[in-house]
């Protein structure tokens, strides 16, 4: 009941990531040969093709900043990874409800819940003190760029979600339900236009390989 690459493998494909990080070019031949491997590996990782979307996408010589970005994070994770994740719980996924307004945001799941604001203030200190273990005061301001596209936003909870309870969420399958299909095309697809939501998926996605589940929205079990 488990997925696994060849040790043999997995150290050829650390072999291949380690002299990117330090390229400032590279052949069409090359970037074909790393995204292929990297592609290989994903089978195993689910949350991995998001660090591989930048690979793929790289047709240039001269290898940009974003590329670089991706290919230190494989760096880093495959010296960590062991070459194996358990195969998902397919009986029955975990669901869990998220919403957010510009005032705050939340999220519930069966067995615990959170709420927080985008800044602190007194209303939500006193809050606080009557909801120590589910208040998250996260005190992030709304950047004015995330504010032209308001389904930005209701990334965060989801990210919030995961660092809450990914721990519990090992091996399972992750349901997210919210009333913005646009946020949840983000999940799905990993990847959006917005900087600062974009660095939320990233984590999103980190999490997802660190604890080894998968997380979509409800018309992606379809």
């Amino acid at each position: 009941m488990s997925l696994q690459l060849p040790e043999d493998k997995l150290n050829r494909l650390i072999d291949l990531v380690n002299p990117f990080s330090h390229k400032a070019s590279a052949s069409k031949r090359q970037l074909q040969s790393l995204a292929g491997s990297l592609n290989f590996a994903c089978q195993v990782l689910h949350g991995g093709r998001t660090f591989l979307r930048r690979v793929i996408a790289s047709h240039q010589c001269r290898l940009s900043i974003d590329f670089r970005a991706d290919v230190s994070w494989w760096k880093e994770f495959l010296v960590m990874f062991n070459g194996r994740h358990m195969m998902l719980d397919f009986r029955q996924p975990v669901y869990i409800q998220t919403d957010m307004s510009l005032h705050g945001f939340g999220a519930v799941w069966p067995d615990d819940w959170f709420a927080g604001s985008w800044a602190p203030s007194l209303e939500n200190d006193l809050y606080l003190q009557s909801l120590p273990s589910h208040w998250c005061d996260v005190g992030h301001a709304i950047d004015p760029s995330l504010g032209s596209n308001i389904n930005y936003l209701e990334l965060f909870p989801v990210l919030i979600a995961a660092r809450r309870w990914g721990t519990f969420w090992a091996n399972k399958r992750i349901c997210v339900e919210t009333d913005d299909t646009q946020a949840m095309a983000f999940v799905n697809k990993g990847s959006c236009k917005n900087p600062i939501a974009m660095s939320w998926l990233w984590e999103l996605f980190w999490l997802s390989v660190h604890h080894n589940f998968h997380i979509r929205a409800p018309l992606a079990w379809n």
